[in-house]
């Protein structure tokens, strides 16, 4: 499960990267690499950790699975937190929040995970390493402005910026959402 982390890191990553440089498709890359990643750490947390396969930590952990906290909060501060990020960086509403939940899951789970640390070193260990790798990159985007991603990525095209900033102003006026898509074609 680890090479599978790895290798998903590294195309949220590229799809990041290739977003940035706005080449087509690379949206649904990087939507894509976050949903399996956050897919393997909401339900395989523990065989990450202990580099298992999934059937293999199944039999190990004997199914049906216990509710484990040490082994569910882990995952569900790192996802949190990547989904914050994910919208944090397209600009979509509610980045700050859903960052801060994850901060809050994070500081939950690492006093967790602390508690277990004599039981479960490995786990623990591995758990408060990716949390606060994670969090970290949390509080990055956190403290950005708002449109920080957006004028960074088109900043070739200040015209598309301020449509789109006017338009999240009033979403519901459509000769904003008109000016805002036919700026956004002028990107392609």
């Amino acid at each position: 499960m680890k090479k599978a982390e790895q290798f998903l890191t590294a195309i949220i990553i590229a799809g990041f990267l290739a977003d940035f440089m706005l080449i087509p498709g690379s949206k649904w890359v990087l939507i894509i690499g976050i949903g399996f990643l956050a897919n393997i750490y909401l339900f395989d947390f523990g065989s990450i950790i202990e580099n298992l396969s999934f059937s293999e930590y199944n039999k190990k952990t004997r199914l049906p699975k216990k509710f484990e906290l040490n082994k569910m909060l882990p995952g569900y501060a790192i996802v949190s937190m990547l989904l914050g990020m994910l919208f944090k960086f397209k600009t979509w509403p509610g980045g700050n929040t859903v960052l801060a939940v994850g901060f809050a899951i994070s500081i939950f789970a690492i006093f967790i995970l602390q508690k277990d640390l004599a039981k479960n070193k490995a786990l623990a260990i591995g758990g408060i390493k990716r949390i606060l790798v994670y969090g970290i990159l949390g509080i990055v985007f956190f403290v950005l402005p708002e449109y920080f991603w957006l004028e960074k990525t088109y900043k070739n095209y200040p015209e598309y910026i301020q449509a789109r900033k006017d338009f999240d102003q009033d979403p519901e006026n459509e000769t904003l959402k008109s000016t805002m898509e036919e700026a956004y074609e002028q990107t392609k």
